[in-house]
């Protein structure tokens, strides 16, 4: 925290020893996934939580500068997979946000599982800390994690000595021998839908996603079944590619009643005008019907937010983009 910088509750000033990250991420998630010849006691019954911090700078300052900040976490329980419960329903994702409404308002329209949640920053501990906790085997996972934990250590967070810490992008450059690269690439690169990256919920989400995807990459004498399972899990339907065109077109539609209505009351106006008027001068004059158009079909606009993604998208259901 800089000098003279005024403190927030929730936010520690004691320097933490640091959680060390996993140097074998790959084997931690096969285990946990049920991927391995023999179950593992070990991770076979955990929580796979994946996390992602926006404006991490104002966290490490205490909220001295700014309060715009993001949490968001994403949750997967390993004994569900064993439930064989519907795909798009295994992975909760959250998405906490502090600061003032134009932020938040910001912040909120972009997440896409669900709604956000606005907080302080002195409840920020207390949020990830109700998912994050200490009574479980928890597996923590994030695209260069050390940013995260930095971010929790901030906080005063600390980890219990049951939870292992994997770095996404180490598994990626272990799968593929290879080191380097965004999220983006990443998703890309294995082929998982993904859009509106940069909101802490959305980030947590795919990159779980692709943990999922990154552990059944090529992997041989496993369970199909699991594997196909996996993959219907990281590849299900993103909420938001649903939802927007029906809110684009509720909001053409009430766009068209508001005009509708200004129209409607102009006309309204103007014949009482020329009624008092025709009154005045004792005249009669012919008043015209309040002005009306027919209503329109409605039809969606088309999803542009991330053309790459929409082409990605349509590769991976073998389908023509538009």
């Amino acid at each position: 925290m800089e000098s003279g910088s005024r403190s927030q509750p929730g936010v520690s000033k004691r320097k933490r020893k640091q959680h060390p990250i996993s140097e074998n991420g790959l084997q931690i998630l096969h285990e946990a996934l049920g991927l391995t010849e023999h179950p593992s006691p070990t991770w076979s019954d955990s929580i796979l939580i994946s996390i992602d911090f926006e404006n991490t700078d104002n966290i490490g300052r205490g909220f001295a500068e700014s309060e715009d900040c993001q949490a968001g976490l994403a949750t997967l329980e390993t004994r569900d997979l064993q439930r064989k419960y519907s795909p798009e329903d295994l992975i909760k994702t959250y998405n906490f946000i502090t600061g003032p409404p134009s932020y938040v308002k910001k912040a909120s329209e972009r997440f896409l599982f669900g709604k956000s949640k606005q907080i302080s920053p002195a409840d920020l501990l207390k949020e990830i800390q109700t998912i994050v906790t200490q009574n479980r085997r928890t597996i923590i996972t994030g695209y260069g994690v050390g940013a995260e934990l930095k971010v929790l250590r901030a906080l005063g967070f600390t980890l219990s000595a049951s939870t292992a810490v994997i770095d996404t992008s180490r598994i990626a450059d272990e799968v593929f021998g290879s080191s380097g690269g965004t999220l983006r690439s990443l998703l890309r690169r294995i082929r998982c839908p993904y859009t509106h990256l940069h909101s802490a919920g959305n980030d947590a989400n795919f990159t779980l996603r692709a943990c999922l995807l990154l552990a059944i990459h090529k992997r041989e004498n496993i369970d199909q079944a699991i594997s196909n399972y996996l993959w219907q899990v990281s590849s299900s339907p993103i909420p938001y590619l649903v939802d927007c065109a029906v809110k684009a077109a509720q909001r053409k539609a009430n766009l068209m009643t508001k005009q509708l209505k200004a129209e409607a009351k102009r006309a309204r106006q103007d014949n009482r005008r020329k009624a008092a008027a025709a009154a005045a001068s004792d005249i009669d004059i012919e008043l015209p019907d309040i002005w009306t158009i027919p209503q329109e079909e409605i039809e969606p606009p088309e999803l542009s937010d991330d053309e790459s993604y929409l082409t990605l998208f349509a590769e991976l259901w073998a389908v023509e983009p538009e």
